[in-house]
Protein backbone atom coordinates (compact mmCIF):
# COMPACT_ATOMS: atom_id res chain seq x y z
CA UNK A 1 0.00 0.00 0.00
CA UNK A 2 3.07 2.29 0.12
CA UNK A 3 3.72 1.73 -3.29
CA UNK A 4 -0.36 3.61 -4.02
CA UNK A 5 -0.06 6.32 -1.43
CA UNK A 6 3.48 7.51 -2.54
CA UNK A 7 1.65 6.80 -6.39
CA UNK A 8 -1.20 8.79 -5.19
CA UNK A 9 1.18 11.69 -3.92
CA UNK A 10 2.95 11.82 -7.58
CA UNK A 11 0.86 13.97 -9.99
CA UNK A 12 2.23 15.30 -13.31
CA UNK A 13 0.24 18.94 -14.33
CA UNK A 14 0.57 18.82 -18.06
CA UNK A 15 -0.26 22.60 -19.87
CA UNK A 16 -0.66 21.82 -23.00
CA UNK A 17 -1.87 25.30 -24.77
CA UNK A 18 -3.31 26.94 -22.12
CA UNK A 19 -5.18 23.93 -20.61
CA UNK A 20 -4.10 22.25 -17.04
CA UNK A 21 -4.42 18.10 -17.54
CA UNK A 22 -3.75 16.09 -14.22
CA UNK A 23 -1.92 12.56 -15.20
CA UNK A 24 -2.05 10.46 -12.40
CA UNK A 25 0.56 7.73 -11.92
CA UNK A 26 -0.85 5.00 -10.51
CA UNK A 27 -1.49 1.12 -10.62
CA UNK A 28 -3.33 1.28 -14.05
CA UNK A 29 -0.17 2.51 -15.62
CA UNK A 30 1.63 -0.47 -14.31
CA UNK A 31 -1.24 -2.87 -16.09
CA UNK A 32 -0.73 -0.90 -19.22
CA UNK A 33 2.58 -1.49 -19.81
CA UNK A 34 2.35 -5.54 -18.42
CA UNK A 35 -0.24 -5.54 -21.32
CA UNK A 36 2.08 -3.08 -23.60
CA UNK A 37 4.82 -5.91 -22.96
CA UNK A 38 2.56 -9.21 -23.69
CA UNK A 39 1.56 -7.82 -26.12
CA UNK A 40 4.72 -6.68 -27.87
CA UNK A 41 6.28 -10.26 -26.80
CA UNK A 42 3.30 -11.89 -28.80
CA UNK A 43 4.01 -9.16 -31.74
CA UNK A 44 7.23 -9.66 -31.85
CA UNK A 45 7.12 -13.73 -31.82
CA UNK A 46 3.71 -14.40 -33.87
CA UNK A 47 4.32 -11.29 -36.65
CA UNK A 48 7.48 -9.53 -36.43
CA UNK A 49 10.16 -12.53 -36.70
CA UNK A 50 8.06 -14.69 -39.23
CA UNK A 51 7.69 -11.29 -41.14
CA UNK A 52 11.23 -10.23 -41.02
CA UNK A 53 12.28 -14.54 -41.65
CA UNK A 54 10.17 -13.78 -44.59
CA UNK A 55 11.64 -10.48 -46.16
CA UNK A 56 15.15 -12.38 -45.13
CA UNK A 57 14.19 -15.14 -47.27
CA UNK A 58 13.19 -12.91 -50.04
CA UNK A 59 15.92 -11.53 -49.75
CA UNK A 60 17.83 -14.53 -50.44
CA UNK A 61 15.81 -15.51 -53.23
CA UNK A 62 16.27 -12.05 -54.95
CA UNK A 63 20.36 -11.94 -54.77
CA UNK A 64 19.88 -15.91 -55.78
CA UNK A 65 17.97 -15.03 -58.84
CA UNK A 66 20.15 -11.82 -59.57
CA UNK A 67 23.41 -14.27 -59.13
CA UNK A 68 21.92 -16.82 -61.57
CA UNK A 69 20.79 -14.10 -63.85
CA UNK A 70 24.64 -12.74 -63.78
CA UNK A 71 25.79 -15.99 -64.77
CA UNK A 72 23.17 -16.52 -67.42
CA UNK A 73 24.25 -13.56 -68.83
CA UNK A 74 27.64 -14.43 -68.74
CA UNK A 75 26.69 -18.08 -70.19
CA UNK A 76 24.55 -15.70 -73.04
CA UNK A 77 27.70 -13.36 -73.82
CA UNK A 78 29.98 -16.46 -74.42
CA UNK A 79 27.45 -18.06 -75.95
CA UNK A 80 27.45 -15.32 -78.25
CA UNK A 81 31.12 -14.84 -78.34
CA UNK A 82 30.83 -18.50 -79.88
CA UNK A 83 28.20 -17.94 -82.38
CA UNK A 84 30.13 -15.08 -83.44
CA UNK A 85 33.30 -16.75 -83.83
CA UNK A 86 31.49 -19.98 -85.72
CA UNK A 87 30.22 -17.18 -88.38
CA UNK A 88 33.48 -15.82 -88.66
CA UNK A 89 34.84 -19.06 -89.00
CA UNK A 90 32.08 -20.34 -91.31
CA UNK A 91 32.65 -17.19 -93.61
CA UNK A 92 36.46 -17.68 -94.17
CA UNK A 93 36.08 -21.29 -95.10
CA UNK A 94 33.33 -19.93 -97.28
CA UNK A 95 35.44 -17.67 -98.70
CA UNK A 96 38.32 -20.25 -99.12
CA UNK A 97 36.23 -22.63 -100.55
CA UNK A 98 34.90 -19.88 -103.39
CA UNK A 99 38.32 -18.73 -104.29
CA UNK A 100 39.51 -22.60 -104.79
CA UNK A 101 35.97 -22.97 -106.73
CA UNK A 102 37.09 -19.94 -108.75
CA UNK A 103 40.56 -21.34 -109.48
CA UNK A 104 38.96 -24.46 -110.49
CA UNK A 105 36.60 -22.67 -112.86
CA UNK A 106 39.38 -20.20 -113.85
CA UNK A 107 41.49 -23.53 -114.48
CA UNK A 108 38.21 -25.25 -116.35
CA UNK A 109 37.91 -22.44 -118.35
CA UNK A 110 41.49 -22.49 -119.44
CA UNK A 111 41.31 -25.94 -120.42
CA UNK A 112 38.13 -25.10 -122.18
CA UNK A 113 39.86 -22.67 -124.20
CA UNK A 114 42.66 -24.27 -124.92
CA UNK A 115 40.70 -26.98 -126.59
CA UNK A 116 38.72 -24.87 -128.26
CA UNK A 117 42.09 -23.34 -129.86
CA UNK A 118 43.15 -26.65 -131.00
CA UNK A 119 40.01 -27.90 -132.45
CA UNK A 120 40.38 -24.51 -134.00
CA UNK A 121 43.86 -25.02 -135.19
CA UNK A 122 42.86 -27.95 -136.49
CA UNK A 123 39.86 -26.76 -138.66
CA UNK A 124 41.94 -23.64 -140.10
CA UNK A 125 44.81 -26.53 -140.66
CA UNK A 126 42.05 -28.66 -142.58
CA UNK A 127 40.78 -25.79 -144.26
CA UNK A 128 44.34 -24.12 -145.33
CA UNK A 129 45.00 -27.87 -146.50
CA UNK A 130 41.87 -28.09 -148.37
CA UNK A 131 42.60 -24.36 -150.13
CA UNK A 132 46.15 -25.30 -150.95
CA UNK A 133 45.31 -28.76 -152.48
CA UNK A 134 42.61 -26.54 -154.42
CA UNK A 135 44.55 -23.94 -155.18
CA UNK A 136 47.71 -26.79 -156.40
CA UNK A 137 44.95 -28.59 -158.21
CA UNK A 138 43.73 -25.06 -159.78
CA UNK A 139 47.32 -23.92 -160.73
CA UNK A 140 47.60 -27.59 -162.53
CA UNK A 141 44.42 -27.12 -164.53
CA UNK A 142 45.72 -23.42 -165.63
CA UNK A 143 49.13 -24.72 -166.36
CA UNK A 144 47.35 -26.81 -168.67
CA UNK A 145 45.36 -24.79 -170.32
CA UNK A 146 47.80 -21.85 -170.55
CA UNK A 147 48.53 -22.59 -174.09
CA UNK A 148 45.05 -22.72 -175.27
CA UNK A 149 44.19 -19.52 -173.26
CA UNK A 150 47.09 -17.80 -174.32
CA UNK A 151 46.50 -19.25 -178.13
CA UNK A 152 42.59 -17.88 -177.93
CA UNK A 153 44.17 -14.13 -176.70
CA UNK A 154 46.07 -13.89 -178.84
CA UNK A 155 43.60 -14.78 -181.96
CA UNK A 156 40.98 -12.11 -179.86
CA UNK A 157 44.13 -9.20 -180.31
CA UNK A 158 44.78 -10.17 -183.60
CA UNK A 159 41.34 -11.33 -184.79
CA UNK A 160 42.39 -14.30 -186.73
CA UNK A 161 43.91 -17.69 -185.97
CA UNK A 162 47.09 -18.99 -185.22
Amino acid sequence: MEILSAMDSLQISLTPMGGDVNIDIDLSLFVQLGVFLVVFILLTRLVFRPFLASIDARDKKTVAARDEAHALDARASELEQRHREGISQARNEAAADRQVLRVEGLSAKEAEVREARTSAEAVVEAARTRAAAQYEAGRTQLLGEVDAISRMVVEKIIGRGV
